[in-house]
């Protein structure tokens, strides 16, 4: 049946995307030269370049089941740029696969965002993704009824066959629910989405070009929004910016109002602003005490 093909399948698929990776990333080097990340990697074809961390758009951490199972991840350097070979413009694998530990310790030598701690989206969530699996799949039925009536030829497989996949909705929902979240920090925002290719994304405040609340139809029944920190990086263009995803309608209200305070905050105390307004403070301060002094001599 149709879960026999899907079990032949994946592990080809997996053996052939393995096969892609190692020539892909075959000697791979990573070395930091003062204010930039320079890398080689390649085996049928070599590549060598650097990263500018001034530079630095998003940092994604990815990984798997098989890759959470063992211990392991990957990390990628979105920058405004393009990236020759990378196979995604502006994103660039500073590390292919190390363990998990080695790579956040790395993305946060990058960006010092912390550990994160995030919030997941509300559990009537889960409800709404087992339906959507249900949906799927009666739609997948009922292609394979109409396909078996108007061909003349048996299909190699029962019509009926995606219908015991339906007991697997409910855990497929709850997996989907678990690895969905953000978190605010003090510097930087961080989202995590996926659970079959987890992202997690930490963007800099300063990096937000806008924030954008987004809600579907089937958001709106749910009471739920997607906020979206949209970035310079041109990964942006093809919907892979940090996303807070099925967030209750008065957290998405409270998230974007904090994002767009903290964009603001941010790019005033890179700018030199809040110093300089401190010191403006300070100089009217004393200003009004020289003046308060010259007052008192005058009465004496």
């Amino acid at each position: 049946g149709l879960v026999g093909v899907a079990l032949a399948v994946l592990p080809v698929a997996w053996l052939a995307g393995a096969a892609a990776a190692i020539l892909n990333y075959y000697g791979f080097r990573l070395t930091q030269v003062e204010d930039e990340l320079q890398y080689e990697r390649g085996l049928l074809r070599r590549y060598d370049g650097s990263i500018p961390l001034d530079k630095v758009q998003t940092l994604t951490v990815v990984d798997d089941p098989l890759k959470r199972y063992f211990g392991y991840a990957s990390l990628r350097i979105e920058t405004a740029g393009y990236a020759p070979g990378s196979g995604e413009s502006g994103s660039e694998a500073a590390v292919p696969l190390a363990s998990r530990d080695r790579v956040f310790a790395l993305a946060n030598r990058i960006e010092s965002f912390g550990t994160p701690a995030f919030r997941r989206p509300p559990k009537r969530v889960r409800r709404r993704y087992a339906v959507r699996y249900l949906l799927v799949l009666g739609a997948l039925t009922a292609l394979l009824y109409g396909a078996d009536a108007v061909t003349a030829d048996a299909l190699p497989w029962p019509p009926y066959s995606p219908v015991p996949l339906a007991l697997l909705a409910p855990v497929a929902a709850h997996l989907k629910w678990r690895h969905r979240g953000y978190w605010l920090g003090d510097h930087h925002l961080v989202t995590r989405n996926g659970f079959l290719r987890r992202r997690i994304k930490v963007v800099p405040y300063y990096r937000i070009q806008t924030v954008i609340d987004s809600r579907t139809v089937f958001q709106r029944r749910w009471n739920v929004a997607t906020v979206t920190a949209d970035t310079a990086g041109s990964l942006s263009l093809v919907g892979s910016d940090a996303a807070a995803v099925d967030v209750a309608d008065a957290d998405a209200d409270d998230l974007r109002a904090t994002l767009a305070t903290r964009l603001r905050e941010s790019l005033a105390a890179r700018r030199g602003w809040l110093d300089e307004a401190v010191d403006a403070n300070d100089a009217d301060t004393d200003r009004d005490d020289v003046d308060a002094t010259d007052a008192e001599d005058a009465d004496l």
